[in-house]
Parts: C-alpha cells; sequence; structure tokens
C-alpha cells in the first residue's frame, strides 16, 4: 500500500569491551530483556549484528528493532518495563562507557 505509515527502524550499537564472556553475556541478558520489552512497547527486535572487522578485545554490537512510531521510541528511552530494565541495567556493566549510540529513522529500503 503506497499510502501506508512506513514503519519506525531504529538501531543502537555498543562497544562490548570483552569479546569472550562479555559478548555472551551482554547477548544473553539482551535476549532475556527482549521476552518483555517487546510486547510491552510492541517493538520487534530484527537482529543482533556483530559488526566484523573491529579489532582488539572489543565487539562492536548493533541491534536493529522495528516501532510502531517515533513517539513509541521515544517512549522507551526512559523504559518502564521493571523486568527488561533490570536485565538491561546488568548488560551495561560489559558496555564500554559512552560507546552507546541510538539513532532512529523513517527511512527504509523497499524490497
Amino acid at each position: 500500500d503506497p499510502t501506508a505509515t512506513p514503519p519506525e527502524w531504529a538501531w543502537w550499537n555498543f562497544d562490548i569491551n570483552d569479546v569472550t564472556a562479555g559478548m555472551a553475556e551482554a547477548v544473553r541478558l539482551s535476549r532475556e530483556a527482549w521476552v518483555t520489552w517487546e510486547p510491552h512497547w510492541d517493538v520487534k527486535v530484527a537482529g543482533l549484528f556483530r559488526e566484523l572487522g573491529v579489532e582488539g578485545d572489543v565487539a562492536r554490537l548493533n541491534r536493529i528493532a522495528w516501532y510502531p512510531s517515533y513517539e513509541v521510541w521515544l517512549a522507551t528511552r526512559n523504559n518502564d518495563d521493571l523486568e527488561s530494565q533490570r536485565r538491561f541495567r546488568e548488560r551495561r556493566h560489559y558496555l564500554i562507557e559512552g560507546s552507546g549510540v541510538a539513532v532512529a529513522t523513517d527511512r527504509h529500503l523497499s524490497p
């Protein structure tokens, strides 16, 4: 439908300071948090990807998610889902401070 409002896409990339144990824990905590976070916000995580070519003991992860609107994306910045909030807080332990960047856009590529 050419008149349909396109979905809002957002991605967040963040760096993990330990490629082995840190990355595995960050991925585990993310997956567990999404169990309640996705239905709470009506959000769908499309994937969590590791960026290749990053040197040293750092892993760069990129999460891509669909949000029903920009307003929902903004609301998730102050997550009030206590279950996912706890896991996201635990995950912060593995992130390199200041490395997270969140971007929202209504731009998408048609198939």
